[in-house]
């Protein structure tokens, strides 16, 4: 069995459908694949709130899941606009509950007015029932100016019976390295959050049309998480998504001394926040 999570977007004003597929993988072919079962539920400020089970999905075949459908399940009004995290447990059929599969699944996003759409393909991931160690996080691609919003958009899973209230640490960081912005607070298991990054630091962002790189980095919590961001043109209403990749894809050296190194190491965040 395998879990696929992400986040809603109505911070930005987005609407989301999810893609989930049963496609061939590792050079196998559609008659080596299994029908697929799939149950969905429903997080709001870390509370479950709504669990059914969806249709399976035949090999070679897809499933569509709109936002907007689960949100008619929970009977929410059009007006509301709080976050959820939307959870899909996958499961071959005939297979015991345990076994982990590799396949990817497509989130997208879009707006009607003005109109834009953004699409991100990521992995599910394994079910984990105890404690994940924390996570470090690099956010590359984060583009501001005065004509563009960034969302850094944060979802976790966990069992939350094992009860830890883990710290989450956040910076962010200029193209010259320079620590312009920092936030901290205690991990809200099962959530999901979306921070405006250009309301963070909007004092920072020059008056010109000047595109400013920066960098988001973080680390902590104690559950498994799916972090990217998404940025928005304010005129056009075009948008793009960029999911986070862990530091081990950026380096193949001793991966445990220095994932201890990064965790204890005195990173001097200034309180600006």
């Amino acid at each position: 069995m395998a879990e696929f999570f992400y986040s809603t977007c109505k911070t930005a004003g987005l609407d989301s459908v999810v893609v989930l597929r049963n496609t061939p993988r590792n050079h196998c072919n559609d008659t080596e694949l299994k029908p697929l079962e799939v149950f969905a539920s429903i997080y709001q400020n870390g509370k479950s709130i709504l669990k059914l089970r969806l249709e399976d999905i035949q090999p070679g075949r897809f499933l569509e899941v709109k936002e907007s459908y689960l949100r008619d399940k929970l009977k929410l009004s059009t007006q509301d606009t709080s976050e959820l995290l939307i959870s899909f447990s996958v499961n071959k059929i005939g297979s015991k509950v345990g076994d982990f599969f590799p396949q990817e699944h497509q989130i997208n996003y879009f707006s009607d007015n003005p109109p834009g759409f953004c699409s991100v393909l990521f992995d599910q991931l394994p079910l984990f029932e105890q404690p994940r160690p924390p996570i470090i996080l690099l956010a590359p691609k984060i583009w501001l100016n005065q004509e563009t919003e960034v969302y850094l958009v944060v979802s976790n899973r966990t069992n939350p019976s094992h009860g830890i209230n883990s710290r989450l640490q956040f910076g962010v960081f200029s193209f010259d390295g320079e620590c312009i912005a920092e936030w901290e607070e205690t991990e809200t298991t099962n959530s999901a959050r979306v921070y405006p990054l250009h309301h963070i630091f909007k004092t920072t962002i020059p008056e010109d049309k000047t595109q400013n790189f920066y960098n988001v980095f973080g680390f902590g919590g104690s559950s498994s998480y799916v972090i990217y961001t998404i940025v928005k043109d304010k005129r056009s209403g075009n948008l793009a998504v960029e999911h986070s990749l862990s530091p081990h894809y950026y380096f193949n050296g001793d991966r445990i001394r220095a994932r201890q190194d990064v965790l204890n190491f005195n990173w001097n965040l200034k309180g600006i926040l």
